[in-house]
């Protein structure tokens, strides 16, 4: 698995986050694989608020109503098309995910270890529980 492929939202000027979640929806509120385990803040001017929250709203009624696509309509897509206001070639959505994958700033220490291990940080305690019955399939249980 490539930690630089990795599910995308972006927050309105109140921190509420939106993704690109699926075909026909966009998620509001939480992202639809787990919490994000990085980060790029963009800053934006007081009086430039309402334009980003605008552009934002735009683009969650483009992509909620089209059908998801993994190559060519997807959440990188919907949160470039928010940012710039314009549908975006395959370069600027490569460009999104080097940028997040260089550049983006890790929430905690733990969100490292999980994003390059490949576990989703929603499955975290899952793994601690099914951790209990490693001694099940110890070799002197075989």
């Amino acid at each position: 698995m490539l930690p630089v492929i990795g599910h995308v939202g972006i927050t309105d000027s109140t921190g509420t986050v939106f993704d690109f979640a699926g075909p026909f929806h966009i998620g509001r509120g939480n992202l639809a694989f787990g919490a994000p385990t990085r980060y790029l803040q963009y800053h934006i001017e007081k009086n430039e608020e309402t334009e980003w929250d605008s552009n934002i709203e735009i683009s969650n009624q483009i992509f909620g109503s089209r059908m998801h696509n993994l190559i060519t309509c997807n959440c990188h897509h919907h949160v470039l098309y928010a940012i710039n206001g314009k549908e975006l070639g395959f370069i600027d959505v490569l460009k999104i995910a080097l940028k997040m994958f260089f550049f983006g700033t890790f929430i905690d220490k733990l969100s490292v270890i999980l994003l390059h291990s490949c576990f989703d940080m929603s499955k975290v305690k899952e793994i601690s529980d099914l951790s209990n019955d490693c001694g099940r399939f110890s070799p002197a249980n075989l």
